[in-house]
């Protein structure tokens, strides 16, 4: 039984850690301060601006989270694995141009009303 334990173990360890560290360590504050600066009262602020922006560098971060955290070989070949990461890098990227055009729209004097 020790052995089979250990492979259990050894397949368990990458999407225990990852869940573990990005969803409570990271998502879940990261999601947190997106949320206040992106609201509608806040969208102008100098300080929601920067929250946004890094908020989308850190974003960033997260494909290479999965590669650290995901040690095994087979989840690279994964097709929802890599569709997850894809995913995730598409969104950080678009999470940094939204940041990005507020901060542009600010800069210009923009209300962020629709005409």
């Amino acid at each position: 039984m020790g052995d089979s334990s250990s492979e259990v173990y050894q397949r368990a360890v990458g999407p225990t850690l990852l869940n573990h560290v990005l969803m409570g360590i990271l998502l879940l504050p990261l999601g947190y301060t997106t949320w206040l600066a992106a609201a509608a009262q806040n969208r102008n602020a100098a300080w929601a601006r920067r929250v946004l922006m890094v908020n989308g560098i850190v974003l960033l971060t997260l494909p290479i989270c999965l590669a650290i955290f995901m040690r095994r070989p087979e989840y690279y070949t994964a097709p929802l694995f890599l569709t997850g990461v894809i995913l995730v890098t598409l969104i950080s990227l678009l999470t940094i141009i939204a940041a990005w055009m507020i901060k542009r729209g600010a800069a210009r004097g923009d209300s962020g009303a629709i005409s």
